[in-house]
């Protein structure tokens, strides 16, 4: 049978909604997001060293002690400023 004499038909299922996450999942989720950030700070660290970047990122910190609310992560530069994030995950159900 030829290539185009052959059609498909698309079936859509319903899947009904997921149950809301529980907090413990909710804060678990948030730690993995909180995680992926750093991760992308040490890949800016090392693309700024590639890039031979002014002023680049050398060093990454999570919960740094004593940088008041801004404390999650930190990406440390050769020289102030400094970037400081408050990261934030939220679980909604739609």
């Amino acid at each position: 049978m030829a290539a185009n004499a052959v059609s498909r038909r698309l079936e859509f299922v319903s899947v009904p909604d997921l149950p809301a996450p529980s907090s413990t999942g909710v804060r678990i989720a948030g730690d993995r997001y909180q995680w992926l950030v750093a991760w992308q700070g040490c890949v800016t660290a090392v693309r700024d060293a590639a890039l031979h970047a002014p002023n680049p990122v050398v060093a990454v910190g999570v919960e740094v002690d004593g940088v008041g609310n801004v404390d999650d992560v930190v990406l440390y530069r050769t020289a102030p400023p400094h970037t400081y994030m408050q990261v934030k995950y939220a679980a909604d159900r739609l």
